[in-house]
């Protein structure tokens, strides 16, 4: 800040005012919170992304458990009816 000081008495500007001083300073906390605001949006981004990558691996688990679960209630159904095959042949035979 000193140096714009300086280079605005250089050219023959006046120095800087306490409204300009205030423009500065406001201008300055502006840039920090952007730079603020930008590390917080990155720090979203990435735990969207691993989020993203979890809710694809709960995916793949879950099909394949209820790949699981299909097979086993099918050979569950095959097992019934086999057994009700026999008591049929019994209650019949």
């Amino acid at each position: 800040m000193r140096q714009a000081q300086a280079l605005q008495n250089y050219a023959g500007y006046p120095p800087m005012t306490e409204v300009g001083k205030q423009n500065s300073k406001d201008i300055e906390a502006l840039i920090k919170n952007m730079e603020t605001f930008n590390e917080v949006t990155e720090q979203l981004q990435h735990s969207y992304d691993e989020l993203q990558v979890r809710v694809k691996q709960l995916d793949l688990e879950l099909e394949s458990k209820n790949t699981e679960l299909q097979k086993n209630l099918v050979e569950k159904e095959e097992v019934k009816n086999y057994l009700n095959d026999i008591l049929e042949s019994l209650t019949n035979g």
